[in-house]
């Protein structure tokens, strides 16, 4: 009989691990911020890349950056005029030709398509559908439009408190034109007054979704512009401290998702049930309180603290799904108005960083492979 050998090898970690490591900061970044393959930002005018030497610099303050496969989009406000204007850039940061978004603001990228607003020579404001692919405009409109989301290829939601209007924009025609004065939805508070516009949170299979004040979502038949039977999530979860303000659509599971407050939960809409996945417990106990949180893949980036639900989100970490667990968390404890700043917006990351911006404009910057070779 042969006898096999074996080696164990056994890690030992002398602290506890950190999944993300701090590898830099960079200070008054203006507007936000992209990461994709790199991480782009701006500082006053300049465009930059971390860790590259490359920048390019436009004629006044950027206060807004997109990206769309390999262009990158910068909005600015104009030093000699005061207006907004967006610049077209080259992923190696080489300016395009292309000068179709001069004089123009882009407010919103879905696939190929943009909206884009603009002024005529009196000063109002146009709204336009732009293919970013050919650079060709394919609606315009000179309605004024509060607010607006690229729902599909062919669809776009336009509302503001008074209506809510679904346009197929190649053939401008209305899909659905709600009046929310004249909706009557089941259990809503009359005290509250016109159910208001909180999100649109997009199509699934047929149905247009849309979430209004106090965790009311709509749905609407687009087929038919029916009004479906609207779900009260809060009713729904039997949870009256249940938050709503970061709720979105998973078209693969069917669901609706929410990491916000003490709750981690989903509302499916295929048998309308509201499932509580994890309570973190009562705050102001040193538990979590969940301020913002945005999804990424089976993960949620959020905000928050462990101080109650008056503090100022202190911390920010990383939110799993399958786990149903805080796998990564950092951030100043505790933290007020005379700290160094706190943190709204979530962290972005791809599959190697994580980035946040606090109140104070600077970039909090780390790095997955640092963390890892640190330990090993």
């Amino acid at each position: 009989m042969q006898l096999c050998t074996y080696t164990i090898v056994v890690v030992h970690f002398e602290k506890p691990f950190s999944m993300y490591k701090k590898i830099d900061v960079v200070e008054n970044v203006s507007g936000n911020f992209l990461l994709f393959e790199n991480l782009i930002f701006a500082v006053e005018n300049t465009l930059k890349v971390f860790n590259e030497k490359k920048s390019a610099s436009v004629d006044g303050k950027i206060c807004k950056l997109l990206k769309l496969k390999n262009k990158i989009f910068v909005e600015y406000f104009e030093d000699e005029s005061g207006f907004e204007s967006t610049s077209i850039f080259n992923e190696d940061l080489s300016q395009d030709s292309n000068n179709l978004l001069d004089k123009k603001m882009l407010r919103g990228v879905l696939k190929e398509k943009a909206i884009v607003l603009s002024y005529d020579n009196e000063y109002n404001t146009i709204t336009s559908i732009i293919d970013l692919e050919c650079f060709e405009e394919e609606w315009t409109s000179n309605i004024k439009i509060d607010w607006h989301s690229l729902i599909s290829s062919e669809l776009l939601a336009t509302w503001n408190n008074k209506e809510i209007d679904l346009i197929h924009y190649p053939s401008n025609k209305s899909v659905v034109n709600i009046k929310l004065n004249k909706i009557q939805l089941n259990n809503f508070i009359s005290s509250f007054g016109n159910p208001i516009v909180q999100k649109i949170l997009g199509l699934y299979k047929n149905i247009f979704l849309i979430q209004l004040q106090r965790g009311i979502i709509l749905p609407i038949d687009i087929e038919n512009g029916e009004i479906l039977e609207s779900y009260d999530l809060i009713k729904l979860s039997a949870k009256k401290d249940l938050v709503t303000n970061s709720i979105f659509l998973d078209n693969n599971d069917g669901k609706l998702k929410c990491l916000g407050g003490r709750y981690y939960y989903e509302f499916n809409l295929n048998n309308q049930k509201v499932e509580i996945k994890k309570d973190f417990g009562e705050y102001g106990q040193g538990n979590w309180w969940i301020s913002h949180s945005t999804p990424f893949d089976n993960k949620f980036t959020f905000t928050g603290s462990k101080d109650g639900i008056n503090s100022f989100p202190n911390s920010y970490g990383v939110f799993n799904t399958n786990s149903l667990s805080v796998e990564w968390s950092d951030g100043i404890n505790p933290i007020g108005r005379e700290s160094k700043g706190f943190y709204q917006t979530p962290p972005k990351m791809n599959n190697n960083m994580l980035v946040i911006k606090d109140s104070n404009k600077t970039l909090h910057i780390y790095d997955k492979k640092n963390a890892l070779q640190q330990h090993l």
